[in-house]
């Protein structure tokens, strides 16, 4: 599972600087929650479609929150703040 998620990290925020994936997993027995903030819907769907593929007998459940991109603020040492997410999507696949 975090072998999936940092390589969809690396694929989808090439510079931390400019978007924001912080996405962390727990669970046991196949059953998954993702949890976290991404700036995008993109990096979203791309990384439930690549854990449904690494994964595709597991149930994932997300509860990541897709963040509006005047909303989002990547923290640096300069400058900190929180993020106000803009929506939860929250998607669930099931065992096949």
């Amino acid at each position: 599972m975090g072998d999936i998620i940092q390589e969809v990290r690396a694929k989808v925020q090439p510079d931390k600087r400019l978007s924001v994936f912080r996405v962390d997993y727990k669970g046991e027995h196949g059953d998954w929650l993702l949890t976290g903030e991404v700036s995008s819907q993109e990096a979203l769907d791309t990384l439930i479609a690549e854990l449904k593929k690494g994964l595709p007998q597991a149930q994932i459940i997300s509860q990541v929150v897709v963040l509006q991109p005047k909303s989002w603020k990547v923290k640096n040492t300069a400058s900190s703040g929180s993020a106000s997410p803009a929506s939860t999507v929250t998607t669930s696949t099931s065992r096949n």
